[in-house]
């Protein structure tokens, strides 16, 4: 079912990289640290990628204290969080490759039955869709709009431990003699292994508009 896009603002934050903890916090865990150094890291490497969206989205650090060293059940959260994080980016590549080559038996493994996808603008396309078959059906209008042309060509793929992760790439394709090019993040909300909301974000939404018009 669709229903009408939602506008959405994106929060803006900070730069971070320049800080630091004051040495009277030297006592405390280092996690905070790391935490906003995570958060500058992904904010770099999207903006690397060409993207200048900003998303409220970064790598969850790696839990630390002072006594990790010597505790097993601090090491193996560690060891879980990361298995967990390559997991997830592992399965939205697969999602990125199955649907460039049209593969929908992987998709459909990979797509929960209930999965909601968002996707921005006034153009024609432009709605929240509820369901893998309604999910489909937008995918579906992406290639048989653009005669098959249309591509998400992946630049890079981060994923926190809560189950996100935010795929940047450029999506191409041309229609009715005009030519799409313009980079998109999308922020996936991983269950299961499985993908149950895909929110798109355009660099330039109105050139997204434009060719779908």
């Amino acid at each position: 079912m669709r229903r009408p896009a939602r506008s959405r603002q994106l929060p803006t934050f900070l730069a971070l990289l320049q800080s630091r903890p004051s040495r009277k916090d030297s006592s405390r865990p280092v996690a905070d640290f790391l935490r906003r150094r995570a958060k500058a890291s992904f904010l770099v490497r999207a903006h690397r990628a060409g993207c200048m969206l900003l998303i409220w989205v970064w790598p969850t650090p790696i839990r630390l204290s002072r006594d990790l060293a010597g505790s097993g059940q601090q090491r193996e959260e560690v060891i879980t969080d990361v298995t967990l994080r390559n997991q997830n980016s592992e399965l939205v590549r697969r999602g990125y490759a199955a649907f460039n080559s049209g593969e929908m038996d992987t998709l459909t493994q990979i797509i929960d039955e209930s999965c909601t996808w968002h996707t921005p603008g006034k153009s024609p396309i432009a709605g929240d869709y509820e369901g893998r078959e309604a999910t489909f059906g937008q995918f579906g209008r992406y290639g048989g709009k653009t005669n098959g042309t249309f591509r998400a060509d992946l630049l890079h793929v981060m994923a926190s431990e809560d189950g996100r992760v935010v795929g940047v790439h450029r999506n191409t394709g041309e229609r009715n003699g005009k030519r799409l090019d313009v980079l998109c993040c999308i922020v996936f909300d991983v269950k299961n292994g499985k993908v149950i909301d895909g929110r798109e974000h355009f660099y330039d939404l109105y050139a997204w508009d434009a060719f779908w018009a």
